[in-house]
């Protein structure tokens, strides 16, 4: 592998990894006197009820230091939106009934002067994830969940729906095309217009083609 190879790898491995991205660009900014997870670890461990059988997991970052916790056990689960450094949380309500296989997919936050003024959890229909992406997203400034479909302007023939990277109101996933390149899919949630149901898609530099596994 190729110098140029290794570093397309690793912006990839971070594509999916988005607490890597959180600490590595905001950290600093921050000025934390220990790592982001050792204060996640903490809080949630003052917070939750961590006893089998409940399973309590961060499942969405931002890059302003918002998590999404899921918690709960087989019988119910739910939603948690918390800034683990402060330790402020708000509990989110249940989301309505759904037809398809809605998973969550990120959390994104809307920002002015770099203060957090509402955030987005964002769940995905994970039935079919080709051109038409299927959500289900609960806003903060409403306190309703809502459905929503985003249309790509490139034909999808996959995407990656979790661990996507949330910048600045956009989630960013990983996706396939119809010849098996690598593409960034993203969407702005804070859009408006015509670009509020649209998802962007764009090739990774060395995005040539490549045939799929079938074992």
């Amino acid at each position: 592998m190729t110098e140029k190879q290794h570093d397309q790898a690793s912006m990839r491995e971070e594509a999916v990894l988005p607490e890597v991205v959180v600490a590595h660009y905001e950290c600093e900014t921050w000025g934390l006197p220990r790592s982001l997870s050792s204060y996640i670890s903490s809080f949630i461990t003052h917070k939750f009820n961590t006893q089998f059988p409940n399973v309590t997991l961060v499942v969405a970052y931002t890059h302003v230091g918002l998590i999404l916790i899921s918690s709960g056990n087989k019988l119910l689960t739910y939603y948690v939106a918390a800034n683990p450094i402060s330790r402020q949380c708000v509990e989110i309500p249940q989301p309505p009934p759904t037809v398809g296989l809605y998973f969550t997919s990120g959390l994104v936050t809307k920002l002015e002067d770099h203060v957090v003024l509402g955030y987005k959890v964002v769940l995905m229909d994970t039935s079919n994830l080709d051109d038409v992406i299927s959500l289900l997203i609960y806003s903060s400034e409403t306190g309703l969940w809502s459905f929503k479909t985003l249309q790509s302007h490139l034909t999808l023939s996959g995407l990656i729906d979790y661990n996507p990277v949330s910048l600045y109101g956009n989630l960013y996933w990983i996706g396939y095309n119809n010849n098996y390149g690598e593409v960034v899919v993203f969407h702005d949630f804070y859009a408006t217009g015509t670009e509020s149901d649209r998802c962007q898609v764009t090739p990774f530099p060395d995005g040539g083609t490549k045939p799929p596994n079938l074992k």
